[in-house]
């Protein structure tokens, strides 16, 4: 008997919410890999114009793509969808013979490997010994646990510079009316007021000169 899944996918525009849902809700019938390829490569061509670095991206899509998670008629969580999008971004990085003998438990279990040669080696290690999914997440722990070394031995120190640019923008974020007492600007007198517009003006002339210097 033909599955629901086996029915062609309908196009959708990523504002069309109620037809996304619909078929999403038809893909999720079963479960597996090819499930997770379904979903997840119809929520990259319907929000992401199918490249998922868009996913990882600041770009508007992205907060369309999560008012999905405002949807109480989706027959699965908003965190299985992420995961669907995911899993199709990883199966594009993977060899493909890699990629389509890895069970969908072991490519969920490998989304939070960030470096690419990591996730690829695991994945062909998982597939080489046939790893359980707990072995497979022993050593995913492992992977991330170098990763975060890696992270601390790589970072630099941020440049006074900068720590004092950001200084300075919380200053001005509290130099607003809305995060000031209704009566500060009254209670300074003249002097005050001489005094904390020199402070800004020296303040602002070495920003300047650093702005231009970018």
């Amino acid at each position: 008997m033909p599955s629901n899944t086996d029915a062609p996918l309908v196009p959708a525009s990523e504002h069309d919410y109620d037809r996304v849902v619909h078929e999403i809700n038809r893909i999720v019938t079963q479960k597996g890999l090819e499930t997770a390829r379904l979903l997840g490569s119809y929520l990259l061509a319907t929000f992401f114009d199918d490249d998922p670095a868009l996913l990882h991206s600041r770009s508007p899509k992205v907060a369309s793509f999560r008012k999905l998670a405002e949807r109480d008629d989706l027959q699965c969580t908003f965190t299985f969808l992420w995961k669907s999008v995911a899993v199709v971004e990883q199966l594009r990085l993977l060899p493909g013979e890699v990629a389509e003998a890895l069970p969908i438990t072991h490519h969920r279990l490998l989304l939070p490997v960030k470096d690419p040669e990591a996730k690829v080696a695991l994945a062909r290690e998982a597939v080489s010994v046939r790893l359980s999914a707990r072995d497979l997440e022993a050593r995913v722990r492992s992977a991330k646990d170098l990763e975060r070394r890696g992270e601390k031995r790589g970072r630099k120190p941020t440049p006074q510079h900068v720590l004092a640019a950001t200084r300075f923008g919380r200053v001005l974020a509290q130099l607003t009316e809305e995060a000031l007492p209704d009566d500060f600007l009254r209670r300074l007198d003249e002097d005050d007021r001489q005094a904390l517009r020199e402070r800004l003006d020296a303040t602002l002339a070495r920003l300047t000169t650093f702005r231009a210097s970018l």
